[in-house]
């Protein structure tokens, strides 16, 4: 995986019950990269049974990374 040294942020969810998803609006991860990404994650919701969201993004939209982490959640878990 490559590393780049700009301001982003990565956001990583359980999601009972949801496919797993990976939403790289930071553009951080090349198709092959989410590729591995995606089956890691289908071999961990083998084990476990729950589905992830990787959801990563440049900017906060002026909220903190909490407030939009709970914003995510609440948009992830209701729809």
């Amino acid at each position: 995986m490559k590393y780049i040294p700009i301001l982003s942020y990565l956001f990583i969810f359980c999601l009972p019950g949801k496919s797993q998803q990976v939403i790289d609006n930071a553009s951080l991860f090349s198709n092959q990269e989410k590729s591995i990404i995606v089956s890691r994650l289908q071999g961990l919701k083998e084990k476990s049974s729950v589905s992830m969201l990787i959801y990563t993004l440049k900017d906060l939209k002026g909220k903190t990374a909490a407030e939009y982490g709970l914003d995510l959640e609440n948009k992830f878990h209701t729809t």
